[in-house]
């Protein structure tokens, strides 16, 4: 069968979620007849995008679509996820959807007034402009402990309350977070 190569990354997912048992890259080149290595790049591309992952099974490598609706939500552009993007820009909290290497994987429209559109970017290098996490990071902790945690930080020098709550799959794994920045007043 074949397939548009501008919608490769379309066609692995639908065909990734079509395997309950996951699917291993041995199946993914007979289907889709590209070398390993071009489908080891759209498949990270994927996984960076939090809509598969992948497991060890004995000496295979399975690929599972992730079952987190939400992150899928802000990894695409439905209807469905516009309208809701469109409802967290109306807050005046900040928002930002980090996936599990605290990468920006959408914000909202408070968080880019106050630090610009850095998607793919990690948090601690647009928030406090560093290469390395921050001290006492509230995400590492969330990360860590699978539990919600606030703290209050300076970000543009002012006070402010961070709120991170995990997002997880159905097996309860920790894939993404969902930090809110409120200012105080």
């Amino acid at each position: 069968m074949g397939f548009d190569t501008n919608n490769i990354e379309k066609d692995l997912l639908a065909f990734i979620r079509n395997a309950e048992q996951g699917i291993t890259m041995q199946e993914l080149v007979g289907r889709f007849k590209l070398d390993r290595h071009t489908l080891t790049k759209y498949l990270k591309v994927l996984a960076s995008k939090n809509v598969v992952e992948s497991k060890t099974a004995g000496m295979a490598n399975l690929w599972f679509a992730t079952k987190n609706p939400l992150l899928q939500m802000f990894s695409e552009n439905t209807d469905v996820s516009a309208a809701f993007k469109s409802i967290l820009d109306t807050l005046e909290d900040g928002i930002t959807i980090l996936d599990k290497d605290m990468g920006i994987i959408w914000a909202n429209k408070k968080m880019k007034e106050l630090f610009g559109s850095n998607i793919g970017a990690k948090c601690h290098s647009t928030y406090a402009k560093s290469e390395e996490k921050c001290p006492n990071c509230p995400a590492v902790k969330v990360l860590s402990s699978g539990d919600s945690h606030k703290s209050q930080v300076a970000l543009s020098k002012q006070s402010t309350q961070v709120t991170i709550t995990p997002i997880k799959n159905f097996q309860g794994d920790t894939v993404g977070l969902i930090e809110v920045i409120r200012s105080k007043k």
